[in-house]
């Protein structure tokens, strides 16, 4: 995950908020498109970096209009459209 978040410079893929620590170093999570526990992979095109409140909204909003192909991901979340490069 640490490698994924690195490629991804640290930056959230819905809202690119990056949230800097007292230490230096940067805090962002990440969200698995497919959950782990229905057999989702920790693998680049399965992974979304984001902030703590797009993760939050993306794991308990209301999802519509989701779209994945091999390198986007679109989604409509509590009616905000998002989308996000997984190349």
């Amino acid at each position: 995950m640490v490698q994924i978040k690195k490629y991804r410079d640290y930056k959230c893929q819905f809202c690119s908020t990056q949230i800097l620590k007292a230490n230096g170093d940067y805090y962002i999570e990440a969200c698995h498109i497919k959950a782990k526990a229905g057999g989702g992979k920790d693998k680049l095109n399965n992974i979304l970096i984001l902030c703590p409140n797009c993760h939050k909204l993306f794991d308990y909003g209301f999802r519509e209009k989701e779209k994945n192909t091999k390198d986007i991901y679109s989604v409509t979340l509590n009616g905000g459209k998002y989308k996000a490069s997984l190349k």
